[in-house]
């Protein structure tokens, strides 16, 4: 075990409380001074099944996944068996002795020090239920890595105070129960212990999708419709709770069909407008996203990634809708994909993908994935100093009149693409607003001459608005300038490929990375000038067709200097699965 980097997981059955559980020790381990990353590898399923949630805890920024198990808490027959492999030489394993059969045999041989504490029967015998068995298996944890007693207690009566006092006083019963049992029955085959850490930064720990909606709401967002569906079902959940205090409206439609065209609905009436869903949801909403594009709507949808096709495996994760997202919707029409890489800086990309849309008056998608939408991390407290509303041209009352005397020209053509907005009825002004081709007032028009004049300024704004959006959202180089290996990726990815990079470093290879944060429209410039400094590319992504590698090489043609690394198990990537596939190409 290692005092600045700890990764600590607890399977058992779905349904049990295992989630509650490594919620709180994230947050015990967060109030301690840790920076927190959490991942579930949890069934599509309420209850039954094998679940196991693991918290990774590091002095260091740590948003990728752990490469080894330093502590494991089984509180089923498969945990074990499905975590044995990923466990660290002399690490941790706590049974709940008599609620499982355990035999040293499952081992495997690996060098790990079992602790047997019956958990589940002290639950019963004590506190007459076996529902406080996790928290018992708190207090042991608490115990054996020396953990601040009176930060544990804090965060147990905080995270249960909703339940009531009994709840919280028999939760820490159980915590002093397991806390005793573990001081006069355990004897210790190692003395680990974590030290708490003072930090002058003060973290936030949040989810994705939390880090996602309170974005939205910062950014102006005062509207959402949406359908749940996993991963990204606490978008809406989130934003159900907090819209109507900001006088904004949240609702759940009866499908994703209606969610798209609700958002579009109050969108083109002036609100700053979104909608959020994952692969099959988004396939639903593809005729409402080619209505947006042509009716020139600004709209924002969120499209949290999990593995497919068709119902695929809903709680796993996955990058394989990077092309659907590019090119979802029939016909041609201008949209901006933008791919977050931690939580707190989806918190930023979503607020500023209001901006994106108004200005552009686009649909813009926020490309995610299960891992971050489902993942605690820690995020400095954020800056809503960063956070700027600015809704393009957009035009409002008397200043419409002054403008526009006698007519309103919606669709303006205009040398830069983008053409000014109004609120309908705002001035006393009407104008026509449909999916079909159209001249400069919103008419219907099948003229060949306005329909090539119409295409090209919708087109153009891309174009126009390209400076500004490589400024905000231009590819981010790290590493050895002067290296000659390169890896190109996106999204929660570049986490785990920048751990990867250091233990490369290590080994003396020197290796630069290009973060891809705009996936739409490409920096072409600046991907090719990257792909030129180097011998070797590397492309890491989570799919089985290597889409980002397809991207690549349109702006590149097919060069023999590329290696594609994929993962599509629906787990994230360890950092020394990117590693050691990097030093077999070499």
């Amino acid at each position: 075990m290692n005092e600045n980097d700890i990764t600590i997981r607890i399977g058992g059955v779905a349904g049990a409380g295992i989630s509650a559980t490594t919620n709180i020790l994230a947050r015990i381990l967060k109030e301690h001074g840790y920076k927190i990353q959490t991942y579930r590898d949890i069934p599509s399923r309420i209850r039954g099944g094998h679940t196991n949630e693991t918290v990774r805890a590091s002095v260091k920024s740590c948003f990728s996944r752990s490469d080894y198990i330093d502590l494991l808490i089984a509180m089923d027959n498969e945990t074990v068996r499905k975590s044995i492999k990923e466990m660290a030489d002399g690490s941790v394993i706590i049974i709940d002795e008599g609620a499982i059969r355990f035999s040293e045999d499952e081992l495997q041989g690996k060098n790990v020090h079992v602790y047997r504490v019956p958990a589940t029967k002290l639950a019963r015998t004590e506190l007459k239920s076996d529902l406080y068995k996790n928290t018992i298996i708190l207090g042991v944890i608490t115990e054996m890595l020396g953990l601040d007693v009176s930060i544990v207690k804090q965060v147990i009566a905080r995270m249960y105070g909703a339940k009531g006092e009994k709840i919280v006083e028999n939760n820490l019963k159980a915590l002093d129960i397991g806390i005793k049992y573990f001081k006069e029955n355990i004897k210790r085959k190692e003395a680990f212990k974590l030290r708490k850490h003072e930090t002058k930064e003060k973290y936030i720990l949040l989810t994705g999708n939390d880090a996602i909606a309170l974005g939205a709401l910062a950014g102006g967002c005062r509207f959402i419709s949406g359908y749940p569906i996993t991963p990204a079902t606490q978008i809406l959940e989130r934003l159900i709770r907090y819209l109507p205090e900001f006088g904004g409206v949240a609702i759940q439609v009866e499908d994703e069909i209606a969610a798209i065209n609700a958002a579009i609905g109050a969108a083109l009436a002036g609100a700053r407008a979104m909608t959020a869903t994952s692969g099959p949801g988004f396939s639903l909403m593809t005729e409402g996203v080619s209505l947006a594009g042509m009716a020139e709507v600004p709209v924002v949808i969120v499209n949290s990634n999990r593995a497919g096709p068709s119902t695929g495996m809903p709680t796993k994760t996955e990058q394989s809708d990077l092309l659907f997202a590019i090119y979802q919707g029939h016909g041609e029409f201008p949209k901006v994909v933008i791919a977050p890489s931690t939580n707190e800086e989806a918190f930023y990309m979503a607020a500023e993908a209001f901006n994106i849309a108004e200005k552009c008056q686009c649909p813009v998608i926020l490309f995610v994935d299960e891992f971050i939408s489902h993942g605690y991390q820690t995020a400095k407290v954020f800056d809503l100093d960063k956070i700027n509303i600015d809704r393009g041209d957009l035009i409002v009352g008397a200043e419409l009149h002054k403008m526009y005397p006698n007519t309103y020209l919606r669709y303006k053509i205009t040398e830069s693409g983008l053409s000014p907005r109004t609120i309908p009825m705002e001035g006393g002004k009407l104008f026509i607003t449909t999916g079909l081709e159209h001249d400069e007032y919103g008419f219907p028009t099948e003229d060949e001459e306005m329909r090539v004049k119409m295409m090209d300024k919708r087109l153009r704004k891309l174009k126009t608005l390209m400076p500004e959006l490589l400024e905000r959202y231009g590819p981010v180089i790290s590493g050895d300038e002067d290296a000659k290996i390169g890896i190109i990726t996106f999204g929660s990815v570049a986490c785990a490929t920048g751990e990867a990079m250091e233990e490369l470093k290590n080994d003396g290879i020197k290796v630069k990375m290009l973060r891809l944060r705009m996936v739409w429209p490409l920096p072409e410039k600046e991907i090719r000038e990257f792909v030129d400094s180097v011998e070797k590319v590397f492309v890491i992504e989570m799919n089985a067709t290597g889409q980002l590698l397809t991207l690549l090489r349109f702006v590149t043609g097919p060069l023999d200097k590329y290696v594609s690394i994929r993962k599509y198990d629906g787990r994230m990537f360890r950092p020394r699965e990117i590693y050691s596939k990097i030093k077999e190409a070499l």
